[in-house]
């Protein structure tokens, strides 16, 4: 089972005022909708930057030489 913890957090004051408007209409938590915020926030970062690296990946692959072709100028250089 994880632990909580407080966590002190200065926001805007309107906006904290919308935030608790909306939990309280809506029978949400703050702390919760907090938290799925932030998980959701990370986890669009990660997956956005997973995807610039396999977008990387794929262009370098256009232009690699096969692990075998490597091999082959490696031999060659050697003799």
């Amino acid at each position: 089972m994880s632990k909580t913890i407080t966590w002190t957090l200065k926001i805007d004051k309107l906006k904290k005022q919308a935030v608790n408007d909306f939990c309280r209409e809506e029978g949400l938590l703050i702390n919760k909708i907090a938290e799925k915020a932030l998980e959701n926030e990370i986890e669009r970062r990660l997956i956005a930057k997973s995807a610039s690296v396999f977008k990387d990946y794929e262009k370098r692959k256009e232009g690699a030489i096969s692990f075998e072709e490597a091999e082959k100028r490696i031999s060659r250089k050697g003799k």
